[in-house]
This record gives structure tokens, C-alpha cells and sequence, in this order.
């Protein structure tokens, strides 16, 4: 789900491991592109761990299918990074089809 390297770059910036963005792309459009690539470097500039997460997206074009699947990429995603006291998404496109995650609550929340 996440190299740790595309291209020869690293898909984990590190800041401060309190704070971090999770960047989870669309299905044609991967976080090297430029409204993934800038959020990135405002969280990074301001001190944020940011994650992309890159994946190959499911041929199907059911919102079902597709929702589930992405609701369980992210979920991985977030429980990876459960230490952070706030967790931070950014979400293009085939991302935004998992509004069922994460449920109410189960996010950590800056105090």
C-alpha cells in the first residue's frame, strides 16, 4: 500500500510524529500530482509527517465495491499511524467513495 520509495523519492515525509496527513489519491490521479504533491509540501513546510499512500485502483465501477475497498485502504492507513495525536486526511477523487470511514469516534482528536 505504501513503498517506501516511487520513483526514488520517499512517499513518507518526516516531521513531527504528533501531527500527520495521510494522503490517499485518487484512481487515476497518484500523489505526485499537483494537488497532492502541494498539500504535501504546506504540510511539510509546517511541519507535518505526511504518508502518501499509493495504489492501483479495482477495474470495477461499482460505488459499493469501490467504497469498501477504499474504506479498507484507509482504515489501514489511518491504523498505521494510531500514535499520531491528530491525524489529518487528504482525499482526492476515488478516495471520497469511503464516507463510511472512519466511524464517528475512532479518530484521534487534538486536545
Amino acid at each position: 500500500m505504501a513503498p517506501d520509495t516511487v520513483f526514488g523519492i520517499p512517499t513518507r515525509a518526516e516531521g513531527d510524529p504528533e501531527r500527520v496527513a495521510v494522503l490517499l489519491p485518487g484512481a487515476g490521479y497518484v500523489p505526485a500530482r499537483p494537488l497532492l504533491h502541494f498539500a504535501r509540501a504546506v504540510l511539510v513546510q509546517h511541519g507535518w509527517t505526511v504518508q502518501e499512500i499509493w495504489w492501483e485502483a479495482p477495474a470495477t465501477r461499482d460505488p459499493d465495491e469501490l467504497g469498501g475497498w477504499v474504506a479498507g485502504q484507509a482504515r489501514a492507513a489511518l491504523d498505521a499511524e494510531r500514535d499520531a495525536r491528530r491525524l489529518l486526511v487528504v482525499a482526492k477523487s476515488l478516495a471520497t467513495f469511503a464516507p463510511r470511514w472512519p466511524p464517528s469516534g475512532s479518530c484521534p482528536r487534538s486536545g
